[in-house]
């Protein structure tokens, strides 16, 4: 009796493939191959007999901590379970709100050219490299859903009759027909949801907590197309045109004070212009004013200038009473789409 390893090579009758004896005495042709292997107690639910051991060099390995994850920090899907340490809150700037804000299989293996810019879920750990990207989609006019995506993360900080004041207010600016920045890959089924909850679920905590989550991961998507058009930017050495260099930003990841300094110098002077005469702007200015405060307010920026400068300007997702003008023009047309 032997075993064969490839049912190729077997000439005779009786002769079988490998882990199967060959009962035809010496008429199997193949020399079988020597595979070391392990010893398994495994049973087969189906005839209770012990299934084949796995060869060594079928077994598998320990993953390894690549580098990116040594240099920016574990991706979410791979933090250490309770009782083995985990990272704390203070650590970054967005905690997410669903299992879609975290990294990609392919996001994870991006290569180390782009530093934070690589993923989303990298450049959320690095305020600097995020005001950098800010300030890139300012310049182009697209920051709706980037703004819609940290201030939606704030929101549920908030007790339930903050949130029912801030979900408005977060409708009416970035979702609804005619809304100033508005975002623009929601489709009709997702707002569809949103209003049913606004009309008609309000005093349930849990769905209201939760009423972003589906128009948040539109919103990534839309955020992962915009970072892969800045690296292509980069790519062509126009990077420094929307922020500082990457040896100054990577000075930044390691001392707070440098971080905040990077942050003021690209976005303070935004805002200052795009205030200047906030209680005539127009509608979609308003609310960049608005949405640029309150990003600020989450960076934690310090210096004076920028402290007053966020005092007197609208925000989202503020205990006080709104200064948003064109809330209540946008109440009509929330009430028509929920009608």
């Amino acid at each position: 009796m032997e075993i064969v390893e490839d049912e190729d090579t077997c000439q005779e009758e009786g002769c079988v493939t490998k882990d199967v004896l060959c009962s035809t005495t010496g008429n199997c042709s193949t020399t079988p191959a020597i595979v070391p292997e392990v010893k398994s107690n495994t049973f087969n639910p189906m005839d209770g007999r012990p299934l084949p051991a796995l060869p060594l060099e079928l077994k598998p390995v320990n993953t390894l901590i690549s580098p990116s994850q040594q240099k920016y920090g574990t991706p979410p899907e791979m933090s250490p379970s309770p009782g083995q340490g985990s990272l704390q809150p203070s650590q970054y700037l967005i905690m997410s709100m669903e299992d879609e804000d975290w990294p990609s299989d392919s996001e994870v293996g991006l290569l180390e050219n782009h530093g934070p810019f690589n993923a989303m879920w990298k450049l959320l750990r690095y305020q600097a490299h995020l005001a950098v990207f800010m300030y890139f989609l300012i310049t182009n006019s697209e920051p709706a859903s980037l703004f819609f995506y940290l201030i939606t993360n704030s929101f549920q900080e908030g007790t339930v009759k903050e949130m029912k004041k801030w979900a408005y207010e977060i409708h009416s600016s970035f979702l609804v027909p005619g809304a100033p920045l508005k975002v623009k890959n929601i489709d009709e089924t997702i707002l569809n949801e949103i209003d049913d909850v606004l009309q008609n679920q309000l005093e349930k905590e849990d769905n209201l907590r939760s009423i972003f989550i589906k128009a948040r991961r539109k919103a990534k998507e839309e955020l992962n197309e915009l970072l892969a058009d800045f690296r292509s930017k980069r790519n062509l050495c126009l990077g420094n045109l929307f922020g500082p260099s990457d040896s100054q930003l990577e000075e930044a990841m390691q001392d707070k004070s440098k971080e905040l300094k990077i942050i003021e110098q690209l976005l303070v002077p935004k805002l200052e212009i795009i205030s200047e005469d906030v209680e005539n702007a127009n509608d979609k200015t308003l609310a960049m004013v608005a949405a640029l405060a309150t990003v600020l307010k989450q960076f934690g920026v310090k210096s004076q200038q920028a402290v007053n400068l966020i005092e007197r300007c609208p925000c989202f997702v503020a205990k006080e009473k709104t200064k948003l003008k064109f809330l209540q023009r946008n109440k009509k047309v929330l009430k028509n789409t929920m009608n």
